[in-house]
């Protein structure tokens, strides 16, 4: 009883947490839903992914900096871990907004880079890139969704190669991997775009 009641607090609170907030409640879902070892959890963790895309496609539609509005600021800060939290995303782009990271310093296991890849594939994005940008990644699992993915993946790894940096090996082992992901998960018989090369 008192779990049913903490989960649905969880849900309750959605809808009024800050995009870092929502960002840290989806990619802990992600990293759950993705371990094999916590299946007992898989049900709970896909209810709070649905309900995060449900609130930002209702984000999305909400108009954006409506004139004279602005949330007032407020002083009062949660403990964490020490460092500065930045809310301006547009310095960084929509793969690392979500999570996805790649090398054997910062990355992700391959299940959870390859589960963020396809909720990025199959799902709503957060409204808070600018709408050009997000237009650039077109609709959930349409051909545009996929080819902007595929396309941006490629260009990182080519980016890399051309660094000739051994650093770099464990990224690109990375990102050739998951590209070879989404190609045999969703390109094959589906669509007929140009597959981009990662090759230099």
């Amino acid at each position: 009883m008192a779990d049913q009641k903490k989960k649905t607090k969880i849900y309750s609170k959605i809808p009024h947490m800050k995009m870092s907030e929502l960002m840290n409640l989806w990619r802990n879902a992600l990293r759950i839903r993705s371990n094999d070892k916590d299946k007992f959890r898989h049900a709970q963790a896909d209810k709070i992914i649905k309900k995060i895309n449900e609130e930002w496609e209702r984000r999305g539609k909400m108009p954006r900096n409506p004139e004279g509005y602005f949330d007032w600021p407020r002083t009062d800060a949660k403990s964490g871990f020490g460092g500065i939290q930045t809310e301006n995303w547009l310095k960084t782009g929509l793969l690392n907004f979500m999570g996805y990271k790649v090398g054997e310093t910062d990355g992700e296991p391959r299940h959870v880079r390859q589960r963020i890849l396809a909720e990025i594939f199959s799902g709503p994005l957060p409204p808070v890139f600018e709408q050009s940008y997000l237009e650039k990644w077109a609709d959930p699992s349409s051909a545009g969704r996929l080819h902007q993915l595929a396309e941006t993946i490629a260009a990182l790894t080519r980016n890399a190669k051309r660094r000739r940096d051994a650093k770099m090996n464990a990224a690109i082992r990375d990102w050739e991997a998951d590209l070879e992901f989404l190609h045999d998960e969703y390109y094959v018989g589906k669509f007929r775009f140009g597959w981009p090369t990662s090759s230099v």
